[in-house]
């Protein structure tokens, strides 16, 4: 059965998805979400309008600022709004003075009005602002990055994107460059067509959800990876998004505590990645993830000194290499996965028995004809693995795909996950750090 067969055999997303009992915050993908119902209920409203003029009082559609200049030298209290005339185009940034800061009731909003997203085509600029919120703007920086923060200052924290679209930047599409960032919430947004990374970040505590992230990286005189998400800063929570066609990795973690769940991973070189700079223990949880059509590894750990991780109800299709690649780490627990591996040279699984506390068990392997796993750098069947390893407990191992035995088995699995709380509803962001 080739490639396709198989994809929808294992694979339809959504049968995955259910069968596993994953269930995540906004869901994949989720689109547009009605920002009107989470404006501030007080507070003044300001009007931008490139035909507008900075001598007006800007507090009236009819009497409206000129350029975002004027709105970014305001001085704005908690709960105002900014709205910026929808369909203009706007030639400077968006660049709230430092020390501009809403309250987290009410944060100060910038957005669209009169009909369609507000252009900006200068990028919008934060230092050390906070609990501010963007909607329903266009970001096109045809000269740098779409969102950014300051590298210096006291960090941007409290940041809502949502429903904005940026697209086709020359370096990165959002950046987080602070370690003093925190808080954002980047919502339903979407990223498309940049040379660097789609998003990027150093601070922590972010999150990612319901987003689109697509053609990122797309700069190859860039000397270094790029990534869809990159995520540098403690503690991310990434959930619900379509992530597809990137450069590198489709989401590559760097430090402890992150929660990666319901995540629909395409088209790239590696689906889900972890390269070890964590400064203290944590735990990392990828959940629920559809992964498929990457050139290397569905998820791969590079050693980590201090992390553990929790790879469970992922669901892995035409991986190149590995479906699951770890190297060394303190804890590794593997269970009710689904991975079939495109290339008969590849392997379903790599792993170390210098892993700490390692736990493999009710996995559903396609094993086809190749050696399925490689156990301390040598190729081994799945069976002489268990019997070196000790694991593999409930696995089943599928010669060929058989779409009913599939069904059965996550149906079995999602009935474990869900005692397990494996698969369980979503936490709070912060929850990912244990």
């Amino acid at each position: 059965m080739g490639s396709r067969r198989l994809a929808a055999a294992l694979m339809s997303t959504a049968t995955v998805v259910a069968l596993l009992g994953c269930r995540f915050a906004g869901g994949a993908g989720a689109g547009t979400i009605d920002s009107r119902s989470l404006l501030p209920t007080s507070g003044r409203d300001f009007y931008v309008d490139p035909k507008g003029d900075d001598a007006n009082a800007g507090t009236s559609a009819q009497h409206p600022w000129r350029t975002l200049a004027r709105a970014d030298a305001a001085h704005l209290r908690p709960g105002d709004r900014v709205h910026l005339r929808g369909g203009a185009t706007f030639p400077e940034p968006l660049a709230p003075y430092a020390r501009t800061a809403g309250t987290a009731r009410l944060p100060i909003v910038f957005d669209s009005y009169g009909g369609g997203r507000a252009n900006v085509r200068g990028g919008i600029f934060l230092s050390s602002v906070s609990n501010l919120v963007f909607s329903d703007l266009r970001v096109i920086s045809p000269s740098g990055k779409g969102v950014f923060s300051s590298a210096g200052g006291g960090g941007a924290r409290s940041i809502t994107l949502r429903n904005v679209a940026v697209a086709d930047t020359p370096l990165a599409g959002i950046s987080s460059n602070n370690r003093l960032d925190a808080d954002w919430r980047i919502e339903g947004v979407v990223v498309s067509h940049t040379g660097d990374s789609g998003i990027y970040f150093v601070g922590s505590h972010f999150t990612i959800d319901g987003s689109t992230i697509t053609h990122t990286g797309r700069r190859r005189v860039i000397p270094y990876p790029r990534h869809a998400i990159y995520a540098k800063g403690n503690a991310p929570t990434i959930v619900g998004n379509i992530i597809r066609d990137f450069s590198t990795s489709g989401i590559s973690l760097r430090r402890q505590g992150g929660r990666v769940e319901g995540n629909l991973v395409s088209s790239g070189r590696k689906g889900i990645s972890f390269d070890d700079e964590a400064t203290a223990p944590g735990t990392t949880r990828v959940a629920c993830n559809t992964i498929r059509d990457v050139s290397d590894s569905g998820i791969a750990i590079n050693s980590a000194a201090s992390e553990r991780f929790v790879l469970v109800g992922n669901a892995i299709v035409d991986a190149g290499r590995y479906g699951v690649y770890s190297e060394t780490v303190p804890a590794l627990t593997l269970a009710h996965n689904v991975v079939q591996v495109r290339s008969a040279a590849g392997a379903l699984l790599g792993a170390r028995s210098s892993i700490g506390r390692y736990g493999e068990h009710d996995n559903v392997w396609y094993a086809g004809r190749m050696k399925s796993v490689v156990w301390d750098g040598s190729p081994r069947s799945l069976s002489t693995y268990a019997g070196l390893s000790g694991q593999a407990r409930h696995d089943v191992v599928l010669s060929r795909p058989i779409g009913p035995l599939v069904s059965r088995r996550l149906a079995a699995a999602h009935d474990d996950a869900a005692g397990n709380e494996e698969c369980g509803p979503p936490v709070d962001g912060r929850s990912g750090a244990k």
